[in-house]
């Protein structure tokens, strides 16, 4: 109990305690040690009750233990606990893009916008994967995705709607091949739509559009790399096939 308490101040503080121990700097969040402070103190709680009634009556002792018993429950209680309305078939209006994502060959997906740390819209993009089963960019965790946090950051290259195309390039070319777009979970819906029309007039192969969501198709070939892989090969430029990259290395997160 006295090492989890010492552990438990040290990971609020920021102290040694937490640094030395093995295994510590693997925890999320070490200051939940605190449960087994609490532990240690419910059983030395209960032997020194039992302790203490041990010499009386029968009916004091059930009056007594009554009497914790309703103190522990009230202390506990939390009502009435706020829930968030949530649909197990996810947004109604997203519905018919995920559809046609989950009839698409494999590939990694984007969607947008994407932002570095929120919970909404981010895990309900997230429990969308589980009806169209590809892997996304965005996610919500403990831990965090770099991939995410440099594109939802916002220094975004994504922001700069006049390269977006490059951007998707380099998505395209670690294996990203779709991306869908909800204006309406922008903080600015016009920003939602004028990425619409950027990626309609650019990266765009195919889109199927549904009420809140539109859902792209990336060129199989970014023209980027085309337009590199093509007519330079007798100089000194140096082209690197990200593609083979992505075999070996995956920067998207799996669907939860």
């Amino acid at each position: 109990m006295a090492a989890a308490a010492l552990l438990r101040i040290g990971a609020q503080q920021g102290e040694e305690p937490v640094r030395l121990v093995p295994g510590m700097d693997g925890l999320r969040a070490p200051a939940r040690l605190s449960v087994v402070v609490l532990l240690a103190l419910c059983a030395l709680t209960a032997i020194g009750v039992a302790r203490l009634l041990a010499h009386t009556g029968a009916r004091l002792r059930r009056g007594v233990v009554a009497l914790l018993a309703v103190t522990i429950f009230a202390e506990g209680w939390a009502a009435p606990l706020r829930l968030a309305a949530f649909d197990p078939g996810g947004r109604v209006d997203d519905r018919g893009a995920y559809g046609w994502l989950a009839r698409q060959p494999e590939g990694a997906a984007i969607e947008l916008p994407i932002l570095e740390w929120s919970i909404a819209p981010t895990l309900t993009y997230q429990y969308a994967t589980l009806a169209h089963r590809h892997p996304i960019v965005n996610g919500y965790s403990g831990y965090g995705s770099a991939l995410q946090q440099f594109l939802g950051g916002a220094a975004s290259p994504l922001n700069d709607l006049e390269h977006l195309d490059q951007v998707l390039e380099l998505l395209r070319a670690i294996g990203v091949r779709y991306a869908l777009v909800h204006p309406a979970d922008y903080a600015d819906p016009r920003v939602g739509t004028d990425t619409l029309i950027a990626l309609r007039r650019g990266q765009a192969a195919e889109e199927f559009q549904s009420p809140g969501v539109s859902a792209f198709r990336l060129r199989d070939e970014p023209i980027g790399l085309r337009r590199l892989t093509r007519g330079h090969r007798g100089n000194s430029y140096g082209v690197v096939d990200l593609r083979r990259a992505h075999n070996r290395h995956s920067y998207t997160q799996p669907g939860r």
